[in-house]
């Protein structure tokens, strides 16, 4: 469970949100070390995100960010772990508050209604219900000798024979992440 909110979880925290002024390279090794990991990057990959991140947030150091999102196991993950990696990463501050469904909502009014800034972003959870691809096995296909695949961003399903399902699974998964790569926009920063 830990490295299912740590992927999500993660990413969120380094690109959205914030956290004090001593953040250097030796914080981000101490994150990568003791809780990032297992990673789907290399320790080197994942230093070199963090060199990015620093140099990204010098600009903002000590700088605060208040953040509210409602109460779930995720952002109290984010909360109370990756704020302050956050914080010793880059040097900036996240005061992340955590309250219920229905006083988020009641706040997030209130700062419309009044004008007043109470929160400088706010974290919203969508239902991510299954994964991209989606085996089902059942009698009929297995009377087949197969099992039906369906990639989620597609209404087509195909029977796949069982001796060729975990080489369909890893032929996708790496057609998905070639679409994603291609559709990924560097942004530069000066070192």
């Amino acid at each position: 469970m830990k490295l299912k909110y740590l992927v999500t979880a993660a990413a969120f925290a380094l690109a959205i949100t914030a956290g004090p002024s001593f953040a250097d390279v030796e914080a981000a090794k101490k994150w990568i070390d003791a809780e990032f990991q297992p990673s789907t990057l290399s320790k080197d990959d994942q230093l070199k995100e963090m060199e990015w991140f620093i140099k990204a947030a010098e600009p903002y150091k000590g700088m605060e960010i208040n953040v509210l999102s409602e109460g779930i196991p995720t952002h109290d993950y984010e909360s109370k772990v990756l704020t302050k990696a956050f914080e010793e990463i880059t040097g900036i501050k996240v005061n992340h508050q955590i309250l219920g469904e229905g006083e988020v909502v009641q706040a997030v009014q209130t700062q419309m209604q009044t004008n007043r800034n109470l929160y400088d972003a706010y974290v919203n959870d969508s239902d991510l219900i299954g994964l991209p691809i989606r085996l089902t096995v059942s009698a009929r296909a297995l009377k087949e000798g197969s099992v039906e695949f369906k990639r989620r961003d597609s209404k087509e399903k195909s029977l796949v024979p069982r001796q060729q399902v975990l080489a369909k699974v890893k032929d996708e998964i790496e057609a998905m992440k070639a679409a994603i790569q291609a559709k990924v926009i560097t942004v530069p920063f000066d070192e």
